[in-house]
């Protein structure tokens, strides 16, 4: 169910910023846009608050839980890094030795200079290697 409410906050938010950008001249003085700020603001609101799954965010910032890390991913320059708070061990469904991943290629450079095809491979690397950490988005 999480992941159906994170999909629809990604996709509600990038149609306001599609609109907003592409459209801005169009839609500049419609109530349509304004309506859909406000409908998106709400929504927002309601779901950041909703559910407690906490995830940590690239920038260091704990989440409640990945719809508001979506949502707030249209404003800066951050992305999902682990499930649980930050600086905290990570979440205990990740069982020592066995890491599962998605094959999603989304490469991040690790501070040990090795490429990982995604933030999540990096994560699962951190088990043999604690100070581990992205170094930038991107083949390193």
């Amino acid at each position: 169910m999480d992941q159906l409410l994170t999909a629809f906050c990604y996709v509600l938010s990038f149609i306001i910023l599609l609109l907003s950008h592409v459209g801005h001249e169009i839609f500049t003085n419609s109530n349509m846009l304004k309506t859909m700020k406000k409908e998106h603001y709400l929504f927002e609101k309601a779901f950041k608050i909703s559910q407690y799954f906490p995830v940590c965010a690239t920038n260091g910032q704990t989440y409640p839980n990945r719809c508001a890390l979506n949502c707030d991913k249209l404003k800066a320059n951050i992305d999902f890094e682990y499930n649980g708070v930050c600086g905290q061990k990570r979440d205990s469904r990740q069982v020592p030795g066995i890491c599962v991943c998605t094959r999603e290629g989304r490469p991040v450079c690790g501070t040990n200079g090795v490429t990982y095809g995604n933030p999540c491979m990096l994560n699962c690397a951190r088990e043999s290697n604690e100070s581990l950490h992205i170094l930038h988005p991107g083949q390193c």
